[in-house]
C-alpha cells in the first residue's frame, strides 16, 4: 500500500510539472505579447501552491511512518515551500511558481528515495528549464518596460534572444531524448544567461533611478497633503474634546522625516531621499495609523466619504463580511476556485474581531492596526468577487 501511495504521488508531481513546463516557456524571441499574463500566473501559482501543500503533507506522513531521517533534500524542499508561500501571498507569482517547482523537485527526489527509485535522466534539466522559463518571461517584461521609458535596450534584447535560442535547444534535447548533447547545451544556456545578467546590471540601475524619482516625488506630494490633513484633524478633534496627543507627536516626527526628504530631493539626491523614506517606515506607518484612528473617532471614514460614527463603521464592516461570504458561496457553486478568497475572508474576520476587542479596551493603536488589516483583506476579497462576477463566474 505504501509503495502504491508513493507511486501515485510521484505520478501526480510528474504530471503537475509536465503540465506546467510549457506554460512557463518562452514561445518566441523578445517582442511577443501574451495576454492575461498576471491572471494566468496567479491561477498557475495558486494551483501549484495547492498541490505543493498536499505533496508536503503526504511526504511528512510517509517519513513519519517510515521513521526516516530528515535528508538535506527534504530540508531544501521545506525551505523552497516556505519561500513559495511567502511569494504567493505577496503576489510575486513568477517567483512563487519557480520556487514551488523547486520544492516539488526536492519532494519528488525524497519520495523517490523512499520508494527505492531514481529520478529519470534529464529530470534535473527539466526542472531547471521550467525555472529558466519564468526567469526569461520576467526579463522580457523588464526589457519591454525599459523600452517604454525610452531606455536603450538593443544590446540587452540581443543577449535575451540568444538566451532564448539556447533555452529552446535544451528543450529540444529533452523532447528527442538527446542526453549525450544535453550537458553541453545546458552549459551554453548557463553561459548565455550569465551574459544576459551582466548586461542587465546597468539597466536595473537605471530603472532604480527612475523608481527613486517617482517614489520620492509621490511621497512629497502625498506627505504634504497628509501634514495639512493632520493639522486640520488636530484642530477639529481638539474642539470636540478628542485626545490628539499621540497624533501631534507623530506629526512632529513625520514633519522631520518629510523635511529631510525634501532637502535631499532639492539637492537632486533622490537615492538618498529614498533611503530616508525606507529607514523611517515605522514613523510613516505610525503617522498614517494615528491619522486614521482620529478620523475614525471623528466619523469621517465611511464609504464614499460619508459621515459615520464608530458603531456605524463596525456595522458596515460586519455587513461587508456577510455580503462577501454569500457572494463567495455563489461563485463556488458556479465552479470558481474560491479557496484563497475564503482564507482572506476568514483572516479578515479574525482581524475585525481583534479590532473590536482592542477598541472596547481603548487600545486605539492596536485596534486601528487590526481594523485597517481587516478592511484591506475585504478589499482583496471584493476585488476577487468583482473579477469573477464580470467573467461570468
Amino acid at each position: 500500500m505504501r509503495a502504491q501511495g508513493l507511486a501515485v504521488i510521484l505520478l501526480a508531481i510528474f504530471l503537475a510539472v509536465g503540465t506546467l513546463q510549457w506554460s512557463g516557456a518562452v514561445n518566441g524571441t523578445y517582442g511577443s505579447s501574451p495576454g492575461g499574463e498576471t491572471l494566468q500566473e496567479a491561477q498557475t501559482a495558486g494551483a501549484l501552491v495547492e498541490k505543493l501543500n498536499a505533496v508536503a503533507n503526504f511526504t511528512e506522513g510517509v517519513m513519519a511512518s517510515a521513521h526516516s531521517q530528515q535528508s538535506p533534500g527534504y530540508a531544501s524542499a521545506k525551505a523552497y515551500r516556505v519561500r513559495a508561500l511567502e511569494e504567493y501571498h505577496s503576489k510575486d507569482y513568477p517567483s512563487a511558481i519557480a520556487d514551488a517547482l523547486r520544492a516539488m523537485h526536492y519532494y519528488r527526489a525524497v519520495l523517490s528515495q523512499l520508494n527505492g527509485t531514481d529520478i529519470p535522466p534529464g529530470e534535473n534539466a527539466r526542472a531547471k528549464l521550467v525555472r529558466m522559463g519564468y526567469y526569461l518571461k520576467s526579463v522580457g517584461r523588464l526589457i519591454q518596460f525599459a523600452g517604454s521609458l525610452g531606455l536603450n535596450v538593443s544590446n540587452i534584447t540581443e543577449a535575451y534572444n540568444q538566451t532564448v535560442v539556447a533555452y529552446k535547444k535544451v528543450w529540444k534535447d529533452l523532447r528527442e531524448g538527446n542526453f549525450d548533447g544535453l550537458p553541453a547545451d545546458l552549459r551554453t544556456l548557463e553561459t548565455k544567461r550569465a551574459l544576459l545578467e551582466e548586461v542587465l546590471v546597468p539597466l536595473r540601475g537605471s530603472l532604480m533611478d527612475e523608481a527613486s524619482v517617482k517614489i520620492v516625488e509621490g511621497f512629497i506630494t502625498r506627505g504634504g497633503s497628509a501634514i495639512n490633513l493632520a493639522r486640520n484633524i488636530v484642530d477639529t478633534a481638539s474642539q470636540q474634546g478628542i485626545d490628539t496627543k499621540m497624533l501631534q507627536v507623530q506629526l512632529v516626527a513625520f514633519e522631520r522625516v518629510y523635511g529631510q526628504v525634501l532637502k535631499l530631493k532639492s539637492a537632486g539626491d533622490y537615492k538618498g531621499a529614498l533611503r530616508v523614506i525606507q529607514t523611517n517606515r515605522r514613523v510613516i506607518t505610525s503617522f498614517q495609523t494615528n491619522i486614521m484612528y482620529v478620523r475614525l473617532r471623528l466619523g469621517v471614514v465611511g464609504k464614499g466619504g460619508t459621515t459615520a460614527d464608530v458603531g456605524t463603521l463596525i456595522n458596515e464592516t460586519r455587513g461587508r463580511i456577510l455580503t462577501d461570504r454569500l457572494s463567495l458561496e455563489r461563485l463556488k457553486e458556479m465552479g470558481a476556485n474560491t479557496r484563497i478568497a475564503e482564507l482572506q475572508l476568514m483572516t479578515a474576520v479574525r482581524e475585525f474581531n481583534a479590532a473590536v476587542m482592542f477598541y472596547q479596551r481603548d487600545q486605539r493603536v492596536e485596534a486601528m492596526k487590526h481594523f485597517l488589516a481587516a478592511r484591506f483583506l475585504l478589499n482583496r476579497v471584493e476585488y476577487f468577487i468583482r473579477a469573477h462576477s464580470s467573467n461570468g463566474g
